[in-house]
């Protein structure tokens, strides 16, 4: 079994981030020189579990499939886009990111069951090695879930195979409840809904624009990694300063700190994406103004009018 070379990619960059040596994971490739995003790059599946295991082995973390599940949240943009052109109801993509998996993850399934009025999905892998599974597991639940809820899922059950679950409360700002296995429920009602119209606009006007931005943004140190974090897990919402510094394996201090050392602030690089996101969004005339504080996460338009006043100062 192989899968795109992308996905191996993806699993590269999270590894930068948190300061591992890449150039020592490529040796896993058999040709360390690869360009790895090029359409046609197949990796096989064992070469792709042998990189993710060394990252499991030096990063020794239970949470690193939760943390790795919330840093893929750019692709899930791209992948509810695509979705969002071919369906119309939460069932239709359901079904979709069922054929997603088994396409660009064959070693991973999600299968339905169906009891009275609820639906539960339940994702499972053929990967038997304990620390992989996890981290697949773990990983993949974060990605769909949130996948779900920009899709407009309000209302699910969640369930992971463990007795402690607050990692997963923490990064999706949700309960999760101790079950068998890694786990989502609906109610029929729900699955029968259509994806939020408000989001796909969000998504279709935004995800352009933060892949520009993550483009563009060169530089090596570590201001401009947080910042392509923060465009990176954007869901289209920016992530808090929790959200991110756990992607650098820091506590919330040290990572203030190290921001510090450089001059700049979380607040000051998350301001900076929120101007050049709204000048773009006013400039292009797609968005009405409360539209646009809701996508840059203020709770009322007069908030974000206020910052606007004050990016305008000299």
């Amino acid at each position: 079994m192989s899968i795109q070379g992308k996905q191996v990619q993806l699993l590269l960059d999270f590894a930068a981030y948190r300061f591992m040596a890449v150039d020592i994971l490529r040796r896993h490739l058999p040709d360390s020189g690869v360009d790895l995003c090029a359409e046609e790059c197949r990796i096989s599946t064992s070469i792709y579990q042998r990189i993710l295991q060394e990252i499991i082995r030096e990063q020794a973390s239970e949470d690193l499939g939760v943390q790795y599940g919330m840093y893929l949240n750019l692709q899930a943009l791209g992948l509810i886009h695509r979705i969002s052109l071919e369906v119309n109801s939460i069932e239709q993509a359901i079904s979709i990111l069922s054929e997603y998996l088994r396409v660009y993850f064959p070693f991973l399934k999600l299968d339905a069951r169906r009891s009275g009025s609820e639906i539960q999905f339940e994702l499972s892998t053929e990967v038997e090695e304990e620390e992989l599974r996890r981290f697949i597991l773990d990983s993949t639940f974060c990605f769909l879930y949130r996948e779900l809820k920009t899709m407009g899922v309000e209302e699910m059950r969640l369930q992971v195979p463990y007795s402690e679950s607050l990692a997963f409360e923490q990064a999706l700002e949700e309960t999760v409840e101790m079950g068998n296995y890694h786990t989502f429920s609906f109610e029929q009602t729900i699955v029968d809904q259509a994806i939020n119209p408000r989001s796909l606009q969000l998504i279709d006007v935004l995800l352009p624009q933060y892949l520009l931005l993550l483009d563009q943004e060169k530089e090596e140190n570590f201001p401009a990694m947080v910042k392509r974090m923060l465009l990176q897990m954007s869901n289209p919402m920016l992530p808090t300063l929790s959200q991110v510094s756990v992607q650098f394996a820091m506590s919330d201090r040290n990572f203030q700190r190290k921001l510090r050392s450089h001059g700049r602030s979380f607040r000051s690089i998350t301001n900076e994406v929120k101007q050049q996101l709204a000048f773009y969004l006013q400039k292009g005339g797609k968005m009405k103004v409360k539209d646009i504080a809701y996508a840059l996460g203020y709770s009322e338009p007069s908030a974000y009018l206020h910052a606007v006043k004050n990016w305008k100062k000299p």
